[in-house]
């Protein structure tokens, strides 16, 4: 009988090794896409307080230029009906200015809400049916080693007692 434990049993346990080698890479991947999605939070959480600071400096802004004009319209002198128009108008700027804040305020609060719940649910699918299918890959590949593992070893020990005859 031939020496099985050259050709044939090298090669069973070089493809044992790959396929362990295979497996924990699977491991790895499953790992590295679990820390991506944690890092999409966080970059998620960072733009909406970007958005939420650069709005809130836009709206200062705004309060502050319609503050200026409102004063400067006061400051002029205004009589019977225009002053009342000057009244209205003010309130009226007013009054908008306090619903379109509020409407972008609640906008970039919604975004976020999206973005998030988004995530959540994209986070809830990896770890579930990603890390599932991964691990199912992982252990298959483990399996697959063990048994080349073992086969190789039958064929070692199948050579060994042929060589004792």
């Amino acid at each position: 009988m031939a020496d099985l434990r050259g050709g044939v049993v090298s090669e069973i346990t070089n493809a044992a090794t790959r396929a362990q080698a295979t497996s924990d890479e699977t491991a790895a991947a499953a790992v590295e896409t679990q820390n991506l999605v944690g890092s999409m939070q966080a970059d998620v959480d960072a733009l909406s307080q970007t958005m939420a600071r650069a709005f809130d400096q836009l709206a200062d802004r705004m309060r502050t230029q319609v503050r200026q004009t409102s004063e400067q319209l006061h400051s002029t002198e205004w009589h019977g009906q225009s002053r009342e128009a000057l009244v209205r108008f003010d309130q009226d700027v007013n009054s908008t200015m306090s619903r379109f804040m509020d409407a972008s305020q609640a906008g970039v609060e919604s975004f976020r809400g999206e973005l998030q719940r988004f995530l959540a649910s994209f986070y809830d699918q990896v770890r579930g049916e990603f890390t599932t299918a991964m691990t199912d890959i992982q252990n298959s590949y483990a399996e697959a080693s063990q048994a080349a593992n073992r086969y190789a070893q039958q064929l070692t020990d199948l050579d060994e007692s042929s060589i004792r005859y």
